[in-house]
């Protein structure tokens, strides 16, 4: 894959599993550490994803919550 510009908020990963929620999916993947992420019903459609795929993620920090040992840890913008 190719890497963008600003690999900072870039990494490369497989999908182990993608759980239905109402208006979401809930994409656990495996990017060398645990990241999940939320994507619409709309963009799966649009951008179909299957467990096993290689796939790369990127994110703005700001949308980054941190869960270290099952705690949420609140942020100033919670």
């Amino acid at each position: 894959m190719e890497v963008p510009p600003h690999p900072k908020n870039f990494f490369c990963g497989r999908i182990k599993k993608i759980t239905p929620l109402w208006l979401h999916q809930r994409v656990q993947l495996d990017c060398g550490f645990p990241v999940v992420a939320y994507v619409t019903n709309q963009s799966l459609t649009a951008f179909p994803l299957a467990e096993g795929m290689e796939v790369a993620v990127s994110f703005n920090p700001a949308d980054v919550c941190v869960i270290p040992n099952g705690s949420i840890v609140k942020t100033g913008n919670q």
